[in-house]
């Protein structure tokens, strides 16, 4: 959905800031963007470039933070993210080198988590069990807040959307997939003692059962670079 509504051309120079697999990035440049994606973990570079390998695409992944792109001013026609600079630590400087990396007359996309989904419940929940999550990513989507975050460089359209529910899952497959896959939930997983990792079993399942058969809820923010 990001990577349609940035309509991407032949030959555009674009930009995933917390690329992850590289999900993002590899479809710009199936489309024939100029793709490069960066992330701070470098297990997830990793498999990103696997992934671009195993495509024949020719996309470059590096380990960066969104606070501090590797990259000259207005290097990218096209600067997104989904759900990962509103993991940054510090929101402002995150925003800043968005608008610095886009050229004038860029474009921009970002996927954020509406403060009442049920992304940014789990992320509340994790808080609370010690995942150290400062600020709130969800912080992105509160009202006013992409406008104060991003306005200076950007014209913006913010827009909230639904997708379908995902299709019924097992509880004890959900927790065994979500501690193996999702990275702060596997390192809580392997630092609480039992019964309170227990306890975090418990929430996180009855978490997933209130909201199975929901919609999921995201927030659609479209800029222009001034």
């Amino acid at each position: 959905m990001l990577v349609a509504a940035l309509q991407p051309r032949p030959g555009a120079r674009w930009l995933d800031v917390g690329a992850g697999a590289g999900g993002v990035a590899l479809r710009a440049a199936r489309a024939g963007a100029e793709a490069t994606g960066v992330d701070i973990a470098a297990e997830a570079v990793t498999e990103a470039r696997r992934a671009a390998a195993e495509a024949g695409l020719d996309v470059r992944f590096e380990v960066a933070g969104a606070e501090e792109l590797p990259f000259p001013d207005a290097s990218f026609d096209v600067v997104c993210s989904a759900f990962g600079v509103i993991f940054a630590g510090a929101p402002e400087r995150a925003a800043a080198e968005l608008g610095r990396v886009c050229a004038p007359g860029g474009s921009l996309g970002l996927t954020l988590m509406p403060p009442a989904s049920r992304a940014a419940v789990l992320w509340s929940l994790l808080e609370r069990y010690g995942a150290g999550v400062t600020p709130h990513p969800a912080s992105w989507a509160e009202a006013g807040r992409a406008d104060e975050l991003l306005g200076r460089w950007f014209e913006l359209a913010v827009s909230e959307h639904r997708s379908p529910p995902e299709p019924p899952s097992d509880p004890a497959e959900a927790w065994a997939s979500a501690t193996a896959s999702f990275g702060p939930l596997r390192r809580l997983a392997a630092e609480l003692e039992p019964a309170r990792l227990d306890a975090l079993r418990s929430e996180f399942l009855a978490l997933q059962a209130r909201h199975a058969g929901r919609p999921l809820r995201y927030v659609l923010v479209l800029g222009g670079r001034r």
